[in-house]
């Protein structure tokens, strides 16, 4: 076997070749597989004495250890998710602009205005009055609500993606350190 044992490798076939386990996250033995062992220790899981866990690189993208712009990745860290909800403190304060029509009844006498001004009533005396003998009419009134809007569903936070198995050598050469 050619492979450095521990290496993980992209495989396109429809089974896993001898020698390889899947990045499933299993639970392998310390006893059956001390050479693995020594190389990944507990840092995917297990419990360091038994048993040690494999990478799970299932609905995962694999990011290389060290000093990023805003992060030290250390290895057999995980983060993320596939989705994410995003709640009123994610967005950006804002305001929502809106119109309403609203029908204003005034008295059509001479000397009294009808007009609106500003979105109010124009202050003119008389323009709420019945002077002259003549009925007003009823206002009509207009509810207005601003609430939020939205499902709550979670959005998908996945970059496009191709699924294929990721494996790692379980047999092989030892790596030597450089």
């Amino acid at each position: 076997m050619d492979q450095v044992i521990g290496t993980v490798v992209c495989f396109a076939g429809s089974y896993i070749p001898r020698y390889f386990a899947p990045c499933d996250g299993q639970i392998l033995s310390i006893a059956q597989n001390q050479t693995l062992f020594s190389l990944l220790g507990n840092k995917y899981g297990g419990d360091g004495i038994t048993t040690f866990r494999l990478p799970d690189l299932r609905g995962r993208s694999a990011v290389s250890t060290g000093q990023s712009f805003f992060h030290n990745y250390t290895l057999g860290e995980t983060a993320g998710s596939e989705s994410v909800t995003i709640s009123l403190n994610h967005i950006p304060t804002h305001t929502h602009d809106g119109d309403i029509a609203l029908h204003l009844p005034a008295n059509s006498d001479p000397g009294i205005d009808t007009t609106v001004n500003g979105g109010y009533p124009a202050e003119h005396t008389g323009a709420y009055s019945t002077s002259g003998g003549s009925t007003m009419l009823a206002p009509e009134y207009k509810n207005v609500s601003i609430g939020n809007a939205g499902s709550g569903v979670p959005v998908d936070t996945r970059a496009p993606f191709l699924v294929i198995t990721h494996i790692i050598c379980l047999e092989g050469i030892y790596p030597s350190r450089s």
